[in-house]
């Protein structure tokens, strides 16, 4: 690339690095974003534009349900939210399950080996953790 003089928009992989990094660190998820689209991915990218958008809209019409049906937009946030929820749901209940497994006193070292994520931390100090807001 530098040679053929062309510019590389470096933003889109930096952002992608950082989900990645947030992923493996907090969830042990490997978004793979670097590489691949999957459906989460798109998922949290359409949540994060519209909570942009949201931040600079002055009437919030989503809080009304009627428009998060009919309008395309909400429709399709709501859509993303579902896959967001449903993967977080499995991510905490693999850490629960993996938890009861290992069956470890929790002390503020705690780490495991099988899953040194944020979220089994959390979980193993016996928080209550779940994908709702």
């Amino acid at each position: 690339v530098a040679t053929s003089g062309k510019s590389i928009e470096m933003e889109n992989y930096f952002s992608r690095l950082a989900l990645d990094i947030i992923g493996k660190a907090v969830f042990n998820y490997d978004f793979n974003s670097l590489s691949s689209d999957d459906p989460v991915i798109q998922a949290v990218y359409c949540t994060l534009r519209e909570a942009e958008y949201r931040s600079i809209n002055i009437v919030p019409y989503w809080k009304v349900p009627l428009l998060r049906a009919l309008v395309p937009r909400q429709r399709k946030v709501t859509e993303a939210l579902i896959v967001i929820n449903e993967t977080l749901d499995t991510l905490i209940s693999k850490a629960k399950k993996l938890v009861e497994e290992e069956d470890e006193e929790f002390v503020e070292e705690f780490l495991s080996k099988a899953d040194p994520s944020i979220l089994y931390f959390l979980i193993a100090s016996g928080d209550d953790v779940n994908s709702k807001r």
